[in-house]
């Protein structure tokens, strides 16, 4: 009885041990002879263990649709064989033994009328489309892509926008006269023509053209990126934005060269790039070295330049086409057709806030006019005078530190003196 209450399904009693079954045969007055998967019957069939399979595949025969699915979880080799013996399959071979779940597979999928490979699912267009978020540079450089991103493969959704204008405006005025009075008109219209044209173009297009070995527009941009982080009440980044731009200024004006080699190998100044370079330094310096000099770093990255010398001629032989930059891959992906229904919506969303706003159906209160970096200009003293402040204490602190070590080091040559005096 013990054994009933805990042979609780047919697989539990198969597991059991030809010996372990016949006992319970001869505990419950079964007959004992025969072989194992015979005796094993009898105890599934006394204990009542055994699965109504009619029942589960009446269940289960709708879902069945294709191959894969005779094979998923929960379809077992006793359901399979259940389902052949009902439509007149072999289960067993010449020998009486029982055939392998694969043989079986196949005549049962010609006899149910299954396909051989699950229908392919259509995805819908949000399912086919994905974007990294990534600190929402991808999402800034596709607003641009649609903005006025012919120079990279997108769109002039710009141009449209200035055409909205002129068509309300005037068509013999300039593009920069319809624009202006649209924004004069409408404080909605002249935040969003502020974000796409002026702050979105700052935060992408200087960077795209660098990684394309370009950085003239940085560095024309520079001054106007420093005075729009000054707005915006970060002062521990506006410091280090006020110390780059000084540190910039010096070289610009004394040390042109360094600027010059910044602009000939901007494109390995990386963020990507660097922590790469650093991973690839750190795997072959040794890690016993305790002491590390520039010495150390200089035989490395020589022996590194010879090391990438060679593998970048040996992927010329065996590669057929050289690889794209990542960020270029990530920047022409925008251009695939799958992309197509989110762009159009895209853009057809963006035209479509301009045109309200042209309209006048949005309130001046819903975008207030703001210049963030004339509001940056006027912090800016502020700014500075802190930051001139907080580089005198690190200048105090610094010197600080020298002179207790020229004491500590005037008194360990007084110790010398002394101990040599003695002897």
């Amino acid at each position: 009885m013990q054994k009933k209450a805990v042979l609780t399904t047919e697989a539990l009693v198969k597991k059991q041990k030809i010996n372990d079954l016949k006992k319970i045969c001869r505990g419950f007055k079964l007959a004992t002879t025969g072989l194992k998967e015979e005796v094993a019957d009898r105890v599934i069939d006394h204990f009542g263990v055994r699965p109504d399979y009619a029942a589960i595949w009446e269940a289960e025969k709708d879902t069945i649709l294709c191959k894969a699915d005779l094979s998923r979880k929960g379809i077992s080799i006793g359901l399979l064989r259940f389902v052949c013996a009902e439509n007149k399959i072999e289960t067993k071979d010449g020998e009486g033994n029982n055939l392998e779940k694969n043989l079986l597979l196949g005549p049962l999928v010609v006899a149910l009328g299954l396909r051989a490979k699950r229908e392919r699912k259509e995805k819908e267009w949000n399912e086919l489309v994905r974007m990294n978020l990534h600190r929402l540079n991808r999402l800034y450089f596709h607003l641009f892509f649609l903005w006025d991103g012919a120079a990279f493969g997108g769109k002039d959704t710009r141009r449209e926008v200035i055409d909205l204008c002129k068509a309300k405006y005037g068509v013999d005025l300039s593009d920069e006269e319809a624009v202006q009075k649209a924004c004069d008109d409408s404080a909605y219209f002249a935040g969003m023509w502020q974000f796409f044209d002026i702050e979105l173009r700052m935060a992408v297009e200087p960077f795209a053209l660098w990684e394309r070995g370009d950085v003239s527009l940085f560095l024309r941009l520079f001054p106007l990126m420093v005075l729009y982080v000054a707005a915006s009440n970060k002062p521990k980044v506006t410091k280090v934005f006020i110390m780059l731009a000084e540190r910039f200024k010096l070289y610009v004006d004394h040390h042109g060269n360094v600027v010059k080699l910044f602009a000939a190998n901007c494109r390995q100044f990386d963020e990507e790039k660097i922590e790469f370079m650093n991973a690839v330094i750190g795997r072959w310096i040794k890690a016993r070295i305790k002491d590390l000099s520039i010495e150390h770093y200089t035989r490395v990255t020589c022996v590194m330049k010879l090391i990438r010398t060679a593998v970048g001629a040996f992927s010329k032989l065996f590669t057929r086409k050289d690889q794209d930059d990542e960020n270029e891959k990530l920047n022409t992906m925008y251009t695939n057709k799958r992309w197509d229904p989110t762009n159009s919506d895209l853009v057809g969303w963006i035209e479509g806030q301009f045109q309200k706003a042209l309209n006048g159906e949005f309130d001046d209160a819903l975008w207030p006019r703001e210049n963030p970096f004339a509001e940056g200009h006027e912090r800016m003293p502020k700014h500075i005078t802190e930051t001139k402040a907080w580089m005198d204490k690190q200048s105090e602190l610094s010197d600080g530190e020298e002179e207790e070590d020229e004491e500590d080091d005037d008194e360990s040559s007084e110790e010398e003196d002394d101990d040599g005096s003695g002897d």
